[in-house]
């Protein structure tokens, strides 16, 4: 017994002082040099970092992160940690933690799956704070609307029978939707929340249901999307809109827009279909293509 507490103790003091080591004399400087230059090499993204180091158990840290890419993909990032699920790697599985803050918030993210399987992964997305503005920044070309506020959320993976299922929601604080069409100028209209429950195939996205609430009603919408998704991925999607009575009367009262929504009061559901791909969706509303 005393052998055994002695072997341990001896084990525990060479760990501890190996892991002393490692932190005091870990080269940061020229990691973060051969990270830069990865980083380039692989995404074709410029990275600069303010600094870089080790943290305890096990973390890396990436401080200051400026990301500049060539087609006009610009953000900063005031941190980023990094930190391996353990047990994940010891059942041969890829397995990570990421938390981010920036762009005006913070995020997290944690994922494990058989490196052959990313269907049958398992992870996580926690959002807080983060400045819609900042957000909408990171498309490469810019939406015709804008959308100011913060949004918070939660979304979860898991596997389901013959895909992966993803399911969460999005709230909006302060979701102000400003729209750049001349027949909506002057339009009121908020964004609230955004419910989703998903399961993604090899070639597609199954969408079983995608609810958005907001001043103007709730938007229900059910069906699917191609995969891989990108601009040319095909969207096939149909439900409903369940308008606010004022939002409605407020838009009737609008030029151009006016008289075509005006035949839709009193109605509780209007019949919504969107078709097309993701660069060019076709939406069409009661059976008027817009």
């Amino acid at each position: 017994m005393k052998s055994f507490l002695k072997v341990s103790a001896w084990f525990l003091y060479t760990l501890g002082m190996v892991l002393f080591f490692t932190y005091l004399l870990f080269p940061s400087e020229p990691f973060r040099f051969f990270a830069e230059k990865e980083l380039l090499r692989r995404t074709g993204a410029e990275v600069r970092m303010d600094g870089l180091s080790l943290g305890f158990p096990a973390s890396l840290t990436l401080k200051g992160v400026r990301v500049d890419q060539e087609k006009g993909l610009r953000f900063f990032l005031e941190q980023v940690r990094l930190k391996p699920v353990f047990l994940a790697l010891m059942t041969a599985q890829v397995g990570a933690r990421v938390e981010v803050q920036g762009l005006g918030g913070r995020a997290e993210a944690g994922l494990k799956m058989p490196p052959t399987s990313p269907l049958k992964a398992r992870g996580y997305l926690n959002l807080e704070n983060l400045a819609m503005e900042a957000l909408t920044d990171l498309l490469p070309e810019p939406p015709p609307l804008g959308i100011q506020g913060r949004l918070s959320g939660r979304f979860v993976c898991a596997p389901e029978e013959e895909g992966l299922g993803i399911s969460g929601s999005l709230n909006l604080e302060g979701g102000e939707l400003v729209l750049d069409f001349p027949m909506m100028d002057g339009l009121n209209l908020k964004l609230l929340t955004l419910q989703l429950e998903s399961r993604v195939q090899e070639k597609n996205a199954e969408i079983k249901n995608l609810l958005l609430a907001g001043s103007f009603g709730t938007l229900q919408l059910q069906g699917a999307m191609g995969l891989p998704a990108g601009p040319a991925s095909r969207l096939d999607l149909s439900g409903g809109i369940r308008p606010d009575p004022a939002f409605l009367q407020q838009l009737t009262r609008m030029g151009g827009i006016g008289p075509v929504i005006g035949r839709f009061v009193g109605q509780r559901e209007i019949p919504v279909r969107v078709g097309g791909t993701l660069e060019r969706p076709q939406v069409t509303l009661a059976g008027m293509r817009l």
